[in-house]
């Protein structure tokens, strides 16, 4: 068993000996602690934390089977407002829990404290392998925290390119804007992030979209050298895609002109063939019988 901070900042003890015997991986105490009193599966500790909180807490992740199998409410908030799957979008790395979790049925939109759900916490953590099975599983990709930002506006603020191009290939919506009239594209131009600009803009973003400011995201650069980068950036892909479009457009010529070529040989063939059984028709009915030789009887 491995075992992480606690990121609450509260005290290292458990309330509850269920609680500190799943954090040190006592796991056969843990059990006959169940066994003991089915009601400690449900305790809480000082933080709102139960047993199960506490197993993906300190990725104990045999503790966390058991209290699933046993019952335990893989949906219960601790006082923070985060469920275990919270957490386990915390742990980078750590998918054998998150999975343990969303096969158990945990929810994936509910919001702790921030407004954040288990995949805005993935994305912020750079927990790109979490933040890739929540979004198979069905996470919505235009979930918005408090601030109502979505996902991808969190994607920018962390320089997460990963889970930027994960979002957008799952059909979130880069035109979306947060409580400010933001959208990904001003968060991106504002912290400088060529990269995020550059992918943005490659898919469509549009630059004269105004934020409650009155700001589109070009008046969010903070710099003309930004700026200068960035349209070298995007004329390079631009000439880039010209000349792959040229070379596209050269080899359909070249492959309609294969085709035309064949076709003629093709009625060249058959005008051919055409000819032969005609000169063979004509062949057989110029034949002349042998003397003596009774031709076919006429039908009545």
């Amino acid at each position: 068993m491995t075992t992480t901070a606690d990121s609450t900042g509260g005290s290292d003890q458990s309330s509850y000996p269920v609680h500190d015997a799943v954090k040190h991986g006592k796991n056969d105490e843990v059990a006959a602690l169940l066994d003991a009193d089915v009601s400690n599966i449900s305790a809480v500790d000082e933080h709102g934390r139960t047993p199960l909180h506490m197993a993906v807490l300190f990725q104990n992740l045999a503790a966390a089977e058991m209290l699933v199998a046993g019952g335990a409410n893989c949906n219960e908030e601790d006082a923070t407002g985060r469920t275990p799957l919270h957490l386990a979008a915390y742990a980078v790395d750590r998918l054998d829990v998150l999975r343990l979790l969303l096969d158990a049925g945990a929810s994936l939109e509910r919001n702790n404290w921030a407004g954040q759900t288990p995949l805005l916490v993935a994305i912020a953590r750079g927990n790109n392998p979490g933040v890739e099975l929540l979004i198979e599983r069905g996470a919505d990709c235009m979930a918005r925290n408090e601030e109502r930002a979505t996902p991808l506006h969190v994607a920018m603020a962390y320089r997460n390119h990963t889970a930027a191009r994960l979002l957008l290939d799952h059909g979130a919506r880069f035109g979306a804007v947060n409580k400010d009239g933001k959208s990904a594209l001003h968060i991106a131009m504002e912290i400088g992030d060529i990269g995020s600009a550059v992918m943005l803009l490659e898919r469509g973003a549009r630059v004269d979209t105004m934020d409650q400011a009155g700001r589109t995201p070009l008046d969010c650069a903070k710099d003309w050298n930004l700026l200068q980068k960035i349209f070298m950036h995007v004329s390079a892909r631009w000439e880039e895609a010209k000349v792959a479009q040229r070379k596209a457009e050269a080899e359909l010529a070249a492959e309609r002109e294969k085709r035309e070529l064949a076709e003629v040989k093709i009625r060249e063939l058959e005008g051919s063939v055409e000819q032969l059984l005609v000169r063979k028709l004509h062949m057989r009915h110029s034949v002349s019988l042998p003397p003596g030789t009774v031709g076919p009887v006429p039908e009545d």
